[in-house]
């Protein structure tokens, strides 16, 4: 029997991975189950606060579905209408990804339920934002782009400080009442720092071999990445095939030419457009940074040019149903 070479490729992959990660990954997962255990007694004895503690311990040690649904419980008994909203709201697209139609069914009723519940609140900056500045709610940043939007949060008191080099900081704590409802904060424009330095001169000079071998390595790890995607992608798309073909078989798609199917019909012919779309949206991704990194090796300074500042910044996402990747960068 012949196997892919994105098969071979997995196998080889898995066939060097120490044995002590092996190991680790199971002391977690034992340590998960503990922590999911104690969770489940301190809910059952009223300490919600605790009981959610040890659930979001267990879930970062050994994220599971079934934890993630127990956390999103305690959220609400606890009265984070909010936490509790976000986190059966994942727990829905997990559940559907995995081909889960009752805990899919269950999170989305819960999320249905909690939403006439919200409290929404938003942060509104007077005048134009300073360089650098930082908006943090509850010690945890705020993207800029959210601000002047109403995002859920529980109730209670939320914490809401600003910084910014150059400027004295700012902070300020709002009470927001149980849901529903929509609370307004205005952050003022910051007032400058009396002891706030002259902002220096930002620019730096690389030498012109230093600046030839940055854009040609990061030209190589562009490209090593993109073909990397290119075998995951190729790995989703054989799978979705053989799922769509396992759904033509007359055990799930007996009538209508193969167009009348039975649950388990319809659940393998979702999975395959699910893995399909992924296939599709990471070998996109895989062409952009193989050709990115072409451009970026081909055009890197010689030696004897006048260098010019390189940046590359790579990021990847991963949300129920969606896989993308995104390059910027300056050369």
């Amino acid at each position: 029997m012949k196997f892919p070479l994105t098969a071979c490729c997995l196998v080889a992959a898995l066939a060097v991975v120490p044995r002590a990660s092996a190991q680790n990954a199971g002391a977690d997962r034992a340590s998960a189950e503990a922590l999911f255990n104690e969770g489940v007694a301190l809910v059952a004895a009223k300490d919600f606060a605790e009981g959610c503690r040890k659930f979001e311990a267990s879930q970062a040690l050994d994220p599971t579905l079934g934890t993630e649904l127990r956390l999103g419980d305690c959220y609400e008994r606890l009265g984070k209408t909010a936490s509790a909203w976000a986190t059966f709201k994942h727990a829905q697209g997990v559940a559907r990804l995995k081909g889960q139609p009752e805990r899919e069914e269950l999170a989305r009723q819960r999320v249905e339920a909690l939403e006439p519940q919200l409290a929404y609140l938003s942060i509104e900056l007077e005048g134009a934002a300073p360089e650098g500045l930082v908006v943090e709610r509850n010690g945890s940043a705020v993207p800029l782009a959210s601000l002047g939007v109403a995002i859920p949060v529980d109730p209670g008191e939320q914490q809401v400080a600003a910084r910014a080099p150059g400027y004295e900081p700012w902070r300020q704590n709002v009470q927001i009442a149980t849901g529903p409802g929509k609370s307004k904060l205005r952050l003022p424009a910051l007032k400058r720092s009396a002891t706030a330095p002259e902002k220096p001169n930002p620019a730096v000079n690389l030498a012109p071999n230093a600046s030839f071998r940055t854009q040609r390595t990061a030209g190589f790890v562009t490209g090593a990445v993109g073909v990397t995607s290119l075998l995951v992608a190729s790995g989703l798309g054989l799978y979705a095939m053989k799922e769509g073909d396992r759904s033509k078989e007359d055990a799930f798609c007996p009538n209508d030419n193969h167009n009348g199917c039975t649950q388990e019909g319809v659940d393998l012919r979702d999975r395959a457009r699910a893995f399909g779309t992924a296939s599709t949206i990471t070998f996109i991704a895989g062409a952009a940074l193989v050709t990115t990194g072409v451009v970026l090796y081909a055009t890197a300074p010689k030696a004897t040019e006048q260098p010019a500042q390189a940046s590359l910044e790579l990021r990847a996402h991963a949300l129920p149903g969606a896989v993308g990747t995104a390059l910027r960068g300056t050369w």
